[in-house]
C-alpha cells in the first residue's frame, strides 16, 4: 500500500475514532444529566407527597379539633391547668360554695406543685365552721363542682356552740 494512502487511512481512522469518542462522551454526559434531573424531579416529587400528607394530616387534625371544640371547656375544667387567675377563681369558688352552705371557711394551706401542668393536682386544706348538715352540703357541692375536685381527709371536732362543728377538709383539685 502506498505510504500516502496509508497515512491518509491512519489519519482518517484517528479522526473517526476521535469523533466516536467525542460522541460517546457526549452521550455519557447527556445520560448523566438526565439521571441528575430525574433524581431532582424524584426528590421534588417526594417533598410534594410529604407536603400533601402534612396537609391531609392538618385537615384531619382540624376536623378533630372542630369535633372536640364543643367539649373543650369541659375538658379544660376536668384537667384544670392552673394559673394565677384560675387559682384565685378557685379560691373564690370555694368561698362561694361555703357561703351557699352557710359555713365560715378558712384556707389553711395550699400544696402547689413546682411545675404546674394539666392533670397535676393542687391540694387545699380548709377549715369549715358551721352545722354538720351544712358541712355535708359543702362536700356535695365539692363533688358536683364545675371543675374536677374531690375531698380527701375530713376531720370533725365539736365547737363551743350547740350544733356547730369545726371540720378540716383536704381538697384535691385537677387530678384524675
Amino acid at each position: 500500500m502506498n505510504p500516502a494512502k496509508r497515512t491518509f487511512l491512519f489519519t482518517l481512522g484517528g479522526v473517526v475514532a476521535f469523533n466516536v469518542g467525542l460522541i460517546g462522551m457526549g452521550i455519557w454526559l447527556f445520560v448523566g444529566e438526565i439521571n441528575s434531573r430525574y433524581s431532582s424531579i424524584r426528590t421534588l416529587q417526594m417533598k410534594f407527597d410529604a407536603f400533601e400528607q402534612q396537609q391531609q394530616s392538618a385537615g384531619s387534625i382540624e376536623k378533630a379539633l372542630e369535633q372536640v371544640e364543643p367539649e373543650a371547656e369541659k375538658i379544660e375544667k376536668a384537667f384544670f391547668a392552673y394559673s394565677e387567675d384560675s387559682f384565685f377563681a378557685l379560691t373564690e369558688l370555694l368561698r362561694e360554695m361555703a357561703s351557699q352552705s352557710n359555713l365560715v371557711i378558712n384556707l389553711r394551706s395550699v400544696d402547689i406543685p413546682l411545675q404546674p401542668a394539666a392533670g397535676v393536682p393542687l391540694t387545699f386544706t380548709v377549715s369549715l365552721t358551721g352545722k354538720f348538715e351544712n358541712v355535708m352540703r359543702f362536700i356535695m357541692l365539692v363533688k358536683n363542682a364545675p371543675i374536677f375536685m374531690e375531698h380527701g381527709d375530713i376531720g370533725f371536732s365539736a365547737s363551743g356552740s350547740e350544733g356547730v362543728v369545726s371540720a378540716t377538709l383536704t381538697l384535691v383539685v385537677g387530678s384524675l
